[in-house]
This record gives C-alpha cells, structure tokens and sequence, in this order.
C-alpha cells in the first residue's frame, strides 16, 4: 500500500532545522523553473574565488533541482525537506533495498520531544480497494495513537485518512 503523511508545516520546519535541511516548496511552473536555472547561471558567473565556476554550479544546482516538478503534480502543493550536499561515505548515509539497486538514505528524527509523530493527515494512493486501505491506515495509527507514539490535532475517525481524488489504474 502506497500513501502520503502530511505533517504541519511548522514541525516539519523544526525537523529540517535540527539536521540543517530547508523546508522548501515545489516549483510546478516551467517558466518558473526556468528563471530559477537562469538565476543559478547567473549567479555562477558572478562569483569571484568560490573554487570553481563548476563547483559552485553544481552545489547550487543540487539546491534547487529537489523543487522542480512538473505541472501535471501541481494539485500536490508539495513542500520537501531538502539537505545539504552529503557525501556517499558520510557515516549517516545508510542503505536500502530498492527494485535493481542499493538506495541510499539518511535518517531524520520527525517526533516531538515527547518521541510523538506529529501527523497532520494522510492521503492514499489510488488502489482498487480504497475503504479497505482507508480502514486499514486507520486502525494502525490508531494503535499509534493509543500507544502514545502518534500526536495529531485532527480526530483519527473524521478525515485523518482519505484516499487521494486520483482514479486508480492497474498498469
């Protein structure tokens, strides 16, 4: 099962800043888009003694490339959570399994000081059993919740989880 968790803003934030990522939104209009690459050209031209123009183009690239996304996602509104340049052979980069190949990852803590998970809501994917899947989301996070290990704001019953507006296709 494929789903989103939305988490409020500000804790997001919080999370980000403890591990200096930026909370950033995505960019889903392509003149945008390209006044962002221009503004980085730009900006790459315009500094004197910050090693090399590729260096520099590179590292501000990496910047901005987590918030371009194409016009058709624009109903997501999607912010990311966006880090700094991070090597391979840091020891906080770990590895996951993924379809052809190892993923690399790092951790990031996304409780409050009471070790809660802040969830503001969470979307499902489209799937051919979507009450089922909606059921389902609702029982597990309610035994987080009961647990203590889940914080929300929202009542889990009405409109915590909800499946997602976009019809399922089975390719």
């Amino acid at each position: 099962m494929v789903f989103s968790i939305a988490f409020h803003g500000n804790t997001l934030e919080r999370i980000g800043s403890n591990s200096n990522f930026d909370l950033v939104p995505c960019e889903y209009d392509e003149n945008k888009q390209k006044q962002l690459v221009r503004q980085l050209f730009q900006a790459t031209f315009e500094q004197p003694g910050h090693g090399t123009a590729l260096e520099f183009c590179a590292e501000q690239f990496f910047k901005i490339a987590p918030r371009l996304k194409h016009p058709t996602f624009q109903e997501e509104r999607e912010w990311r959570l966006v880090s700094p340049l991070i090597s391979l052979e840091d020891p906080q980069v770990k590895y996951r399994s993924g379809k052809s190949m190892l993923i690399p990852y790092i951790e990031l803590q996304i409780a409050d000081e009471k070790k809660r998970i802040i969830i503001d809501h969470v979307t499902l994917a489209p799937t051919p059993h979507p009450k089922l899947a909606e059921r389902s989301v609702y029982r597990y996070l309610r035994t987080l919740f009961q647990s203590g290990k889940l914080a929300s704001t929202r009542d889990l019953r009405t409109g915590f989880a909800h499946e997602s507006k976009i019809p399922f296709r089975a390719w």
